[in-house]
């Protein structure tokens, strides 16, 4: 029994060192307790107890009842305090002391604490059993009958101490118990090892295909990254924070900075970014400084191989790691972009341009109106002598003159929808050289003009093929600029039998051979910073090509450009030109009937005075009214033969006018002459040729006019007699 007893503490002791489960730490104090009493009680076998051995007895008993009733409970999860612990001890000691003075005999000494040591070993036998229903262990079942015989024995045990006859039957049946508690244990360890060893080869499994999905999912996401990273359009570099020495880049990285990736890795940033030199210092002690050093920047000049700097957007982050720090940084070119910007606030400026040129040709049209008028009244008089007329004639051409340059003006700064005809080139050129004559003169620019006449046709947009011809001849006249040589631009014209070719040639020093290629590629300009924004060729290269026409470059023996448009000859047959005037005007002219009331609506009274006086001496009663409310009311009051409105008036304007006219007296509304100075408004001209009215362009010739006045009375007096003939 004894020998049993040690098993089951050196078993217990080893469990609680390899296992770390408390109970086992509590279950071994509680065999070595129970060993001592077992060791003491066969000591004293044969000669008897001391007294004071007595309470050391039962004291063993007590204390290995209270580790094993706590071990039972830690078993089942309900831990107790240390001091509980503790005062259960301290009870047991008392109870065994005072017991030892106070009772006599030993079975009523020993039955209470043989007790609930027999308590404390039925609970630990439902602990094992509980264990036995829920894992379906060998040697939990082998526990719990075990510690169930065992807490019987410890019941009897005061009955066995008492009859001395019965002891050895006692101690056989303790160590029987006791070694199946061994057995038991020692089985309950192998199942629950090898049950652990399934639980831990599954979790082994588990962990391997967790560790497969994990490497999978590493593996997708490094492909990820590495196809984000070479495909990404911003350009990356991988720095050292320490050195700026670039690491790693990716395709964009190369193809913005020119150089092959196995030469940039040869390289540090700062060979790229040259102004980051200064700030090496501040970025090797806080690798974030780069990003505030971008952000301070804006735009990043970044040198390339061929040493021209590119303009680029830059962010810069730190990534950091147990083993190192990187810094990525992150560049997006934005030349282009800030080139866009530019052509951009320049076509605002460019549509600000011709809002402006419209409000100002309406302004200098009507005074130039005036000045021509009363030029040509002055020259109708008798009293003017040919001196006079002569000097008259010059006033009256030269506001023709100015008015066709505020036209001109006006045909420049507005977009026009792709109207195409019959253009003749030798025209074209006239054109493009009344707008420039300032400039040329202005800049000493000899013209030399070679055109072949006759010259067929082309097929095009006016408005278009002269914004072509205007952008060559500025290009001359700046390629020039500057030059010691004399400043001669030659504009050449000639046919063959398939096309008309119109060539520029200027003698300014002409273009790199190697730039060619590219001076019709966008934003492609030879200029300096701020004159050009490289879009003028590139513009008039498309408008070419949608005409079915080529362009040219070249450098001439004169040592200059020349550049040459070549556009098939049009096969498409003319339109009738119509009269300036009117395709009804004969030769005769039919005196007036009667007196004709005529309405004229102009918000310049001196254009009222010139019609006024116009038509004072031809048998017509001239009302004037500065805008179209006072035309409004006086059309109202009575019926007019001729009203003379201008197109363009505050408030209510001549198409207002018109319209209510149209409404309140159809018959008055074919009455109706117009007076504009912007017939290259597509919006005016869609108004009157929608209308079916005549119209005068300021300022006006009076032979045209008049002409004009003429066939209009001859009309309405056709109408009045065909009225009274009609039965």
């Amino acid at each position: 029994g004894l020998l049993s007893t040690w098993v089951l503490v050196g078993l217990y002791a080893y469990l609680n060192r390899y296992t770390q489960r408390p109970y086992f730490g509590m279950w071994t104090a509680a065999w070595l307790f129970y060993a001592l009493w077992l060791t003491a009680s066969i000591s004293f076998l044969d000669v008897g107890n001391p007294p004071q051995w007595e309470w050391v007895k039962l004291s063993c008993i007590g204390v290995c009842a209270i580790f094993l009733f706590w071990g039972a409970q830690s078993f089942r999860g309900a831990n107790r305090g240390q001091r509980e612990m503790a005062l259960a001890v301290v009870m047991m000691l008392l109870w065994s002391y005072v017991a030892r003075n106070s009772l006599e005999g030993k079975f009523w000494l020993a039955m209470p604490l043989f007790g609930i040591l027999s308590v404390a070993g039925f609970l630990t036998a439902a602990c094992f059993f509980a264990q036995r229903l829920s894992h379906r262990y060998v040697g939990a079942s082998l526990l719990g009958v075990g510690f169930l015989v065992w807490g019987f024995q410890m019941a009897f045990q005061p009955v066995f101490e008492a009859d001395d006859a019965m002891r050895p039957t006692g101690f056989v049946i303790v160590s029987i118990t006791q070694l199946l508690i061994a057995v038991g244990m020692i089985i309950l360890m192998l199942e629950e090892v090898r049950g652990e060893a399934s639980s831990l080869r599954d979790q082994i499994k588990a962990d391997a295909r967790l560790a497969r999905k994990l490497h999978q999912e590493i593996e997708f996401s490094e492909n990820k990254y590495e196809h984000l990273f070479e495909n990404a359009n911003d350009a990356i570099f991988v720095l050292d924070p320490r050195s700026l020495q670039i690491l790693d880049v990716n395709r964009a990285a190369q193809a913005v900075s020119g150089y092959s990736r196995d030469e940039l890795l040869q390289l540090r940033f700062a060979n790229l970014c040259p102004f980051l030199r200064e700030k090496e210092g501040e970025i090797r002690e806080n690798p974030a400084a780069l990003a505030r050093v971008f952000a301070a920047y804006g735009n990043v000049p970044l040198t390339r191989k061929d040493n021209n700097v590119m303009l680029t957007e830059g962010a810069a982050s730190v990534m950091r790691s147990s083993k190192r720090t990187i810094v990525q940084v992150y560049l997006r070119e934005v030349t282009e972009r800030r080139r866009l910007e530019q052509q951009l606030r320049q076509a605002e400026k460019l549509s600000a341009l011709g809002q402006l040129i419209s409000g100002v040709a309406h302004e200098l049209n009507n005074p130039l109106a005036v000045i021509s008028g009363y030029a040509q009244l002055l020259s109708m008089r008798p009293a003017a002598d040919e001196k006079l007329r002569g000097d008259l004639l010059k006033i009256q051409r030269e506001s023709e003159r100015a008015s066709k340059i505020v036209q001109n003006f006006l045909a420049f700064a507005r977009k026009h929808p792709m109207e195409k005809a019959n253009v003749n080139l030798n025209e074209l050129v006239g054109i493009a050289l009344e707008l420039l004559d300032y400039d040329l003169r202005a800049s000493g620019v000899r013209l030399v003009k070679d055109l072949q006449t006759p010259l067929p046709s082309v097929f095009g947009d006016l408005n278009q093929l002269e914004q072509v011809l205007l952008n060559l001849l500025n290009n001359a006249v700046q390629a020039m600029e500057g030059s010691p040589r004399e400043k001669v631009i030659r504009i050449k014209t000639e046919a063959d039998a398939s096309f008309v070719r119109l060539a520029v040639y200027d003698h300014g020093p002409g273009v790199p051979p190697a730039l060619l290629e590219k001076i019709f590629d966008p934003f492609f300009t030879t200029k300096e910073a701020g004159v050009g924004t490289g879009l003028g060729l590139s513009i008039s290269y498309s408008i070419v090509k949608e005409h079915s026409g080529n362009i040219y470059a070249a450098n001439h023996a004169e040592a200059g450009a020349v550049f040459t448009l070549e556009f098939p000859i049009s096969h498409v047959k003319p339109e009738g030109r119509k009269d300036a005037v009117s395709p009804m005007r004969k030769s005769g002219v039919i005196p007036p009937t009667r007196v004709f009331e005529v309405l004229v609506v102009d918000d310049e009274v001196a254009i009222l005075d010139v019609f006024s006086e116009l038509l004072a001496d031809r048998s017509c009663r001239v009302h004037g009214a500065t805008n179209g409310l006072q035309a409004q009311k006086l059309i109202e009051r009575q019926d007019f033969d001729l009203i003379i409105s201008d197109l363009k008036m505050p408030g209510m304007d001549g198409r207002r006018l018109y319209e209510w006219v149209q409404e309140a007296k159809p018959e008055s509304a074919k009455r109706f002459i117009f007076v504009t100075g912007d017939t290259n408004s597509p919006r005016t001209l869609e108004f009157l040729q929608q209308s079916g009215n005549r119209w005068l362009t300021k300022p006006f010739n009076f032979r045209e006019v008049e002409t004009l006045f003429k066939e209009h009375f001859r009309r309405l007096a056709a109408e009045v007699d065909s009225a009274a003939s009609s039965p």
